[in-house]
């Protein structure tokens, strides 16, 4: 079974440790700065960020569904 890296902000899985890191500078921001400070959209039920407003709504439905 090949490792896997999750996202400990949003539970997003990666195939490498860089590849994670990469995705994990999108929470921070690009520079180290609070993931609140971070570009995208926000999740209001859960906090998760994203970086497109589609990826936010696939989130929602997938996670938060009515």
């Amino acid at each position: 079974m090949a490792s896997e890296f999750r996202c400990p902000m949003c539970g997003a899985t990666f195939p490498s440790e860089a590849a994670l890191k990469q995705h994990g500078a999108m929470h921070m921001g690009g520079s180290g700065g609070s993931p609140a400070a971070s570009p995208g959209f926000a999740c209001a039920a859960c906090g998760a960020h994203f970086a497109t407003e589609a990826e936010l709504k696939a989130h929602g439905a997938k996670s938060h569904p009515m």
